[in-house]
């Protein structure tokens, strides 16, 4: 009887590690899935992280490249004005009576696209001028004013609905002029 029993216990201690050592597998299984996913999840954001960054570089690069094609445009476009006030010049030279007339005209074509963009970046620079100033001045010294920080931040606040809508119109003029 002795040993049966002995054989008993010794069958359930069996029977009981192979059911313990079942569910702790099933367990080490289900943790190993769980943490292969979360694995594959975070190398999944990892990729759409690095797919965007890689596109705000290319966006970067694009915007660079335009503006500095327009930035171009518009310097070319005076060099042309320029070329041709010189040769009016030159011709008013030789020519007072016959190059004269040509040499005002091109004056007044230099300067009107001067002043066309003058007057853009003036229309930017009021836009962005006064309750931008007051800020700007409260903020000047070593310890800011609050009180008077306060002021011109409500004043900006107030008015910017207003200005950004001004601002907005401006600054699509002024791609608009220089080829966007």
């Amino acid at each position: 009887m002795a040993v049966r029993e002995a054989l008993i216990g010794l069958l359930g201690a069996v029977v009981g590690a192979g059911g313990s050592w079942y569910w702790s597998s099933q367990q080490y299984r289900e943790t190993v899935r769980k943490n292969n996913f979360d694995i594959q999840q975070v190398r999944r954001e990892k990729n759409a992280a690095e797919q965007k960054a890689a596109e705000a570089v290319r966006d970067r690069d694009k915007w660079t490249s335009q503006i500095k094609d327009v930035a171009g445009k518009f310097t070319d476009q005076m060099d042309r004005l320029i070329i041709d006030l010189q040769r009016a010049l030159d011709l008013s030279r030789r020519a007072p009576n016959d190059g004269d007339p040509q040499l005002i005209s091109a004056a007044r074509a230099v300067t009107a696209a001067r002043d066309d963009f003058a007057v853009i970046l003036q229309n930017i620079t009021e836009n962005t001028n006064k309750e931008f100033s007051g800020v700007a001045n409260a903020l000047t010294s070593g310890r800011p004013d609050i009180e008077e920080l306060r002021r011109a931040s409500g004043a900006l606040i107030g008015a910017w609905p207003a200005k950004k809508e001004k601002l907005k119109g401006s600054i699509s003029i002024f791609l608009t002029r220089l080829g966007f």
